[in-house]
């Protein structure tokens, strides 16, 4: 240690290239540049440890995120605002601080959820529509091919072609082309 009462008003260790074993106490420090821990990083409360990061056991390319303390959950944010929580039950929340599920995402407006493939041109989205919820198929990225709403409404926006189709409830159908020949064909 070096005494520096008369600069900062108590001893410091000069870590420039230096080494520090054993601990580092006080209610803050500043480091710039890079700063190893070897193993493990503990965070603590009072003496108690909450948190941890370290190195797996089994696996050293592994780094593990612990939180200790029995119910205490691991949360992410950004610009002080909360954005991911995974809970001691083991919940992932998206946009939502009380995940209810495994996997629990929220956002108010816009797309909720979105799947697509590589290129992006197939997709299942989760999104508002019209004030409500609705589920979105698309195969094109362009138009909406299957969209079932909050009320269980099914709209398919395109031709229904196969050889069977079971349909449950009523089956509405709207802007009938009549002039078309296949109008007359079939049974409904």
């Amino acid at each position: 240690w070096v005494d520096a009462s008369s600069v900062i008003g108590g001893p410091y260790l000069p870590l420039t290239g230096g080494t520090l074993t054993g601990s580092l106490t006080g209610t803050s420090a500043t480091f710039s540049g890079f700063v190893a821990v070897e193993d493990n990083f503990y965070l603590t409360d009072a003496g108690t440890i909450r948190g941890r990061f370290e190195l797996n056991a089994s696996d050293r390319d592994d780094l593990d995120i612990v939180a200790v303390s029995f119910s205490s959950n691991i949360k992410f944010f950004t610009e002080s605002v909360e954005k991911a929580r995974i809970t001691s039950g083991g919940f992932l929340g998206l946009g939502i601080s009380s995940p209810s599920s495994i996997l629990h995402i929220s956002k108010a407006g816009g797309v909720v959820v979105k799947l697509g493939t590589s290129i992006n041109t197939s997709e299942i989205e989760a999104r508002e529509v019209g004030g409500g919820q609705s589920l979105i198929l698309s195969a094109s990225n362009s138009t909406d091919d299957i969209i079932i709403d909050d009320v269980g409404n099914t709209t398919l926006g395109g031709s229904l072609t196969g050889t069977t189709a079971t349909f449950t409830g009523n089956i509405i159908i709207q802007n009938v082309d009549t002039s078309s020949p296949y109008t007359s064909y079939g049974k409904l």
